[in-house]
C-alpha cells in the first residue's frame, strides 16, 4: 500500500462541516491518537 493510499484512508477527499481551525485540531488529535496507538503496539 502506498503512502498516498494511507493518507486518503485517513483523510477522506471531502471537507468536514467544521471551521478550518476546528478541523486542524481534529486532524492533530487524530494523528496523536494514531501515533499513541502505534507507540503502544510497537
Amino acid at each position: 500500500v502506498s503512502h498516498c493510499d494511507d493518507t486518503l484512508l485517513i483523510f477522506p477527499p471531502y471537507d468536514y462541516p467544521v471551521p478550518p481551525g476546528e478541523k486542524t485540531l481534529q486532524v492533530q488529535n487524530l494523528l496523536l491518537n494514531i501515533w499513541s496507538s502505534m507507540a503502544e503496539n510497537g
